[in-house]
C-alpha cells in the first residue's frame, strides 16, 4: 500500500488539500507497518485510516497547528520597555519645561518685590523729609545688617521686626490694584527681609540698602532667593 501511494502521488499531482489528505493516509499506513513489525510487536492498531486521519486532525486542533501564536514574556517586557522610553523621553522634557516656566515666573515675581522694598526705604526717607525728621527716622535698629532684618508695608507704612521668619511673610491682597503685604491677605511663598546701614557713620548722608526675598520652588521645596543691594542718599540735607 505505501508503495502505491508514493507511486500515485508521484503520476497523479493533485491540489494542495489533496495531496495533504493522501500524505496523511500514507503516514498511517507506515504506522500500522511498524506496529506490526518486530520493532513493536505489542502494538496492534485496530483503528481504520479514517479514525486515524480523524485523531490527526483532532490533534491538530487542539494544539492550535495552524494558528496564530501569542506573545511570549520576554517580548511583553520588551514591549513596554520600548514603550515606556518612548513615553518617559517627551513626559520629562513637558515637565521640565514646565518646571522652568513656573522658576520663571517666581523670579520675575521675587525680583519686582525686592526692588519694590528698595523703593518703600525710599518712600521712607521722603516721607521723612516732608515732616521735618531726619530722614531715616522711625526705622528702628531691628532693620540693621547685625539684625534678622525688618519689613516694610507697602500699605500701612509699618516695620516689623523679621526675627521670626513668617513675621516677614508677604500676603496678596487682592484690593482695588493688588498688593503684597504684611496685613490681611492670602498668604504667599515668598518672604522679604530688608537691611539699612548708613555708609558714613549714623549721622551720614548716605546709607546702603539690601533686599532679599526667598521663597520655596519645586516639588521637593527648593529654597530660592533674589537679592537687591542699592545705595540711598539724603538729598534733602541743603533743602
Amino acid at each position: 500500500m505505501r508503495h502505491m501511494l508514493k507511486t500515485f502521488l508521484k503520476r497523479n499531482p493533485r491540489s494542495l488539500q489533496e495531496q495533504y489528505i493522501l500524505r496523511l493516509f500514507y503516514f498511517a499506513s507506515l504506522i500500522k507497518q511498524l506496529a506490526r513489525s518486530s520493532v513493536a510487536p505489542s502494538i496492534r492498531f485496530r483503528t481504520s485510516h479514517l479514525e486515524l486521519f480523524r485523531k490527526v486532525l483532532r490533534l491538530k486542533r487542539d494544539r492550535g497547528v495552524g494558528l496564530q501564536g501569542g506573545f511570549s514574556l520576554i517580548e511583553a517586557l520588551v514591549a513596554i520597555s520600548i514603550l515606556l522610553v518612548a513615553i518617559a523621553g517627551p513626559m520629562t522634557i513637558a515637565a521640565r519645561g514646565l518646571q522652568t516656566a513656573f522658576y520663571a515666573r517666581e523670579q520675575v515675581t521675587g525680583f519686582s518685590l525686592a526692588q519694590e522694598g528698595v523703593e518703600l526705604v525710599r518712600a521712607w526717607r521722603d516721607g521723612n523729609a516732608l515732616l521735618g525728621a531726619p530722614w531715616l527716622a522711625g526705622l528702628p535698629g531691628v532693620c540693621t545688617s547685625n539684625s534678622h532684618g525688618c519689613g516694610i508695608d507697602a500699605r500701612a507704612s509699618g516695620v516689623v521686626n523679621c526675627n521670626v521668619p513668617n513675621n516677614c511673610r508677604l500676603n496678596y491682597d487682592e484690593g482695588d490694584r493688588g498688593f503684597y503685604t504684611h496685613a490681611a491677605g492670602a498668604p504667599t511663598p515668598f518672604i522679604r527681609r530688608i537691611w539699612i546701614d548708613p555708609v558714613s557713620g549714623p549721622g551720614g548722608n548716605e546709607a546702603e540698602v539690601v533686599v532679599e526675598v526667598s521663597w520655596e520652588s519645586g516639588f521637593f521645596a527648593s529654597e530660592r532667593n533674589v537679592t537687591v543691594r542699592s545705595r540711598i542718599f539724603n538729598q534733602y540735607d541743603n533743602i
